[in-house]
């Protein structure tokens, strides 16, 4: 735990004491130091004996603070410097201090209203901000320990979930949204217990960006007057998150191309990015999966949904097309959750591994076959249901129309089993036959338990449908008679 430096605990004791006298136990004005020892510089104590004190003490916030020696920086900016303080407890805090000019009020106001504030005072044309220590920034947090990919996972989704309470205003006493405007490293700190904080609210607003960090802006706060919003608030999470996320992460991609995009209208909420995070660390488990979609209140409360969501979202080129494509489409989302599921090592070998999204194996050529082709969604679906759909099942149906077709007939007219697939899957004659029949007339389990046990006849069968469907087209007369008689 880091701390003042003391050489010894008398010694601590000594400088409290003279502390204590001189400032009346904190009685004195708001603002009053007592400055280190320098050159001859002595204090005397209760006995009146007179000693060097290597700290300076102030009073802020109605109680004595000690304040970190010399050179004892954390940080240091154009606004100021920050340095550690104490009480005579040994409770831990940092303050800031900076000229009166560039310590906004504003920023004294919100860290009150967050209940982050434990005092404030002026002295000599400099402000004093006092706060909570809350822990080591992020930047040192990952420099200095090695930390495994579910942790770094679990460090992205607080710091996502800290964003957006405080945006919706959950942070805050008043009720306020606040938006931080300078996200990055440097400002998030991770406590000991790994509980994650946020800190420097010097440009935090209610509704403007009043500026940030160059790598972490997003493009439209370069302008002379911008718009705080949740979606400026996703492209600088979204320059952290790509740079803090193990490579293999789905969501770190995300970060990258969609979180980060120069468009806002194509940034992701905060919600969305909350549930991706979830189903990456919890896809093993649906029941903790299923608890964690609603203890964070997620917009996508359905496992299926969040899974399908997450597998579309981990293409390369997801827009909101897409987004909006799958969101409320419950046949669409089981159909790509169950052509994820078959992808295997293997198959990496066997596509374009630049096409394919690490998570679940799902391709770009996949979403783009399967996101409007509702025949071949219900096809996916049916086969999935008679038995375990694979890798080769997919590759058998994904470009075979008649396939596609003759699955959903079957399963139409009755319980598709797992052994009609088999009998179907390679067989044209077979899957021609009942989309014939199914197309002259309602087909049946009965007329599906028929042709599928004689097939010796199926080539006739064909012709026959075949024969009777061109009369029937070129024949206005029996064409009329057929509607009638299929209807």
């Amino acid at each position: 735990m880091p701390g003042l430096h003391w050489t010894s605990s008398k010694r601590r004791r000594k400088e409290w004491e003279i502390a204590k006298k001189h400032l009346r136990d904190g009685g004195v004005p708001e603002g009053t130091k007592l400055k280190r020892s320098k050159g001859e510089i002595r204090y005397s104590d209760a006995s009146n004996q007179n000693h060097k004190i290597n700290h300076s003490f102030m009073v802020i916030g109605g109680k004595i603070l000690a304040l970190a020696g010399k050179g004892q920086i954390l940080d240091k900016g154009g606004n100021g410097k920050v340095k550690f303080a104490e009480d005579e407890d040994g409770n831990l805090y940092v303050i800031k201090i900076g000229n009166q000019k560039n310590v906004r009020q504003r920023e004294v106001d919100i860290l009150s209203d967050l209940g982050r504030l434990k005092g404030d005072a002026k002295r000599e044309g400099k402000q004093y901000v006092v706060l909570e220590y809350q822990g080591k920034s992020l930047r040192q947090v990952l420099n200095n320990n090695y930390l495994n990919d579910k942790k770094i996972l679990n460090i992205s989704l607080q710091l996502v979930e800290e964003v957006r309470k405080l945006n919706s205003g959950k942070l805050s006493n008043s009720g306020k949204h606040y938006y931080h405007n300078d996200l990055k490293p440097a400002n998030v700190v991770v406590a000991p217990d790994g509980r994650l904080s946020l800190i420097d609210f010097g440009l935090a607003h209610e509704n403007k960006v009043l500026g940030g960090t160059r790598g972490y802006q997003p493009p439209e706060a370069e302008k002379e007057t911008c718009e705080a919003s949740e979606k400026t608030e996703v492209y600088s999470l979204g320059a952290i998150l790509s740079r803090i996320l193990p490579e293999n992460s789905a969501v770190q991609r995300i970060a990258d191309q969609i979180m980060k995009s120069e468009n806002p209208e194509m940034r992701p909420s905060l919600s969305f990015v909350t549930t991706l995070l979830l189903v990456e660390l919890y896809s093993g488990s649906d029941s903790v999966l299923s608890q964690k979609l609603k203890e964070y209140s997620c917009s996508q409360k359905d496992i299926d949904q969040a899974k399908a969501i997450f597998t579309v979202a981990s293409n390369d080129q997801f827009s909101r097309d897409d987004w909006d494509k799958i969101k409320d489409d419950q046949v669409l989302q089981n159909a790509v959750n169950n052509i994820a599921k078959t992808r295997d090592d293997r198959c990496r070998i066997e596509e374009d591994v630049n096409n394919i999204a690490k998570a679940g194996q799902f391709s770009r050529d996949d979403w783009r076959r399967i996101r409007d082709n509702e025949e071949l969604q219900k096809a996916v679906n049916n086969i999935a249901k008679a038995g375990q759909f694979s890798h080769d099942d997919w590759r058998r149906i994904r470009g075979n129309g008649a396939l596609q077709k003759a699955v959903n007939n079957i399963a139409k007219a009755g319980q598709f089993s797992h052994d009609d697939w088999r009998r179907i899957r390679g067989d044209g004659a077979l899957q021609k036959a009942v989309n014939n029949i199914a197309k002259a007339g309602q087909f049946s389990g009965d007329y599906w338990i028929k042709i599928k046990s004689n097939h010796d006849n199926l080539k006739q069968v064909n012709e026959k449908i075949s024969s009777f469907q061109k009369h029937v087209k070129n024949n206005s007369k029996l064409k009329k008679i057929y509607s009638i008689l299929k209807a």
